[in-house]
């Protein structure tokens, strides 16, 4: 039986929201946490900071598993960082040999 790659794609569980993790390595997630440091004392960030996230979260957050969740900045390089120490490591494992 074959597959059609779009009615799997487009199943409702593909078109859930991302949970907490890519919320806050989401680059709106970090531009917000700047801006509340900046702009409250230490005492009131969490409380706005957490009152921007959810309504971010709520009516902005677009990030479903579609296939593009880790176009976070952060994985991005995170991913970026991991794959040149990779090539850093094998370039120097085989001039050593």
């Amino acid at each position: 039986m074959k597959f059609n790659i779009d009615i799997i794609l487009y199943k409702e569980q593909f078109r859930l929201k991302l949970g907490l993790i890519p919320l806050l390595l989401s680059k709106a997630s970090i531009i917000v946490l700047i801006l509340c440091i900046l702009l409250f004392d230490m005492v009131k960030v969490p409380v706005f900071y957490g009152m921007l996230m959810m309504l971010y979260y709520k009516f902005l957050f677009n990030k479903t598993r579609d296939g593009y969740q880790m176009d976070n900045v952060l994985y991005q390089a995170l991913s970026d960082f991991n794959k040149s120490l990779r090539n850093h490591i094998k370039q120097n494992r085989f001039s050593n040999q």
